[in-house]
C-alpha cells in the first residue's frame, strides 16, 4: 500500500459548542470557536493530514479516504482519520499537552472544490486524569489538486 500526493487544501470554522464541553467549566477551557486550515496529503486511498486551529489546537495524523464518483463532475468521499494532536495552552479536558486525536470527515466535491464536515475527538486515552476529552465539529471549505 502507498501513500498517495494528491494534496487537498481546506480552510474551515471549527466550533466549541456546550455541547461538547463539561458545562461548569467551559469558560475555563480556552478552547473556543476557531478558524482552521488543514492540509491533506490526498483525498483517496493512504494519506497524511495536518490540521491547525487559531485556538491553539493542532493535529496531525493518518487517514484513508473512501470515495464515490458520479458522473466526471461530482464525488463524495468519507475519510477516518488518526494521530496525534498538541495543545499550546492549558485546556481543563485535556491535562497533556500531546493526546491522541481521531476523527472522521465527509468531503463533497464538485470538480475541485470541496465542502465537508469533521468530527475531530481529542483525548489522553486515561493515560492522565481527569480524561474528559473534547469533541469538535469543524465545517470546511477547500480545493484538490
Amino acid at each position: 500500500m502507498s501513500m498517495c500526493l494528491a494534496p487537498v487544501v481546506l480552510a474551515g470554522y471549527l466550533m466549541s459548542t456546550d455541547d461538547h464541553f463539561r458545562k461548569d467549566v467551559k469558560r475555563d477551557t480556552g478552547v473556543n470557536d476557531a478558524a482552521m486550515i488543514e492540509v491533506q496529503t490526498c483525498e483517496v486511498g493512504l494519506g497524511f493530514d495536518v490540521k491547525a486551529a487559531t485556538n491553539g489546537l493542532y493535529g496531525a495524523g493518518l487517514q484513508y479516504g473512501f470515495s464515490k464518483s458520479f458522473g466526471d463532475d461530482y464525488r463524495i468521499t468519507f475519510t477516518p482519520k488518526v494521530g496525534l494532536s498538541y495543545t499550546d495552552h492549558t485546556v481543563y479536558e485535556l491535562p497533556q499537552d500531546v493526546q491522541f486525536g481521531i476523527g472522521a470527515q465527509v468531503l463533497f466535491g464538485y470538480k475541485q472544490f470541496r465542502v465537508g464536515a469533521e468530527l475531530w475527538h481529542l483525548s489522553n486515552a486515561g493515560i492522565t486524569q481527569p480524561n474528559i476529552g473534547l469533541n469538535l465539529p469543524i465545517i470546511q471549505v477547500g480545493w484538490a489538486f
